[in-house]
Parts: C-alpha cells; sequence; structure tokens
C-alpha cells in the first residue's frame, strides 16, 4: 500500500515539474490573422506574420 502511494506521489510530482518548467503549453502560437500574433515575439529585421502559426518574416528594405 506504501509503494503505490509513493508510486502516485512520484508520478505527481514528476507532472507537476514537467508543467512548471514547459510554463503549462506549447511553445507554437496558433493563429487566424496578424494580430494575434505577439508582436515581441520578432527583432526589427523580421515582423510576425500568421501562416497557420505565429512566424517571423525578413522585410526587405
Amino acid at each position: 500500500m506504501v509503494a503505490i502511494l509513493k508510486f502516485i506521489y512520484s508520478i505527481l510530482l514528476f507532472i507537476f515539474l514537467h508543467l512548471v518548467s514547459t510554463n503549462g503549453y506549447r511553445n507554437i502560437k496558433y493563429c487566424f490573422i496578424d494580430t494575434d500574433c505577439p508582436r515581441s515575439m520578432c527583432h526589427y529585421p523580421e515582423i510576425v506574420r500568421c501562416v497557420d502559426q505565429c512566424k517571423c518574416v525578413r522585410i526587405m528594405p
């Protein structure tokens, strides 16, 4: 009985630590339009575009 409780406790602890380390979500941002994407995702020579998911696209000067 104690071994089962330790096993369940360790599994719950592992799942909790995994969720904390990944912030509970995937890093891919899905979108429908360009404004759904966070603007801080890209640096200056690139802008954010929605192509099934948020992507940085280099703009031509």
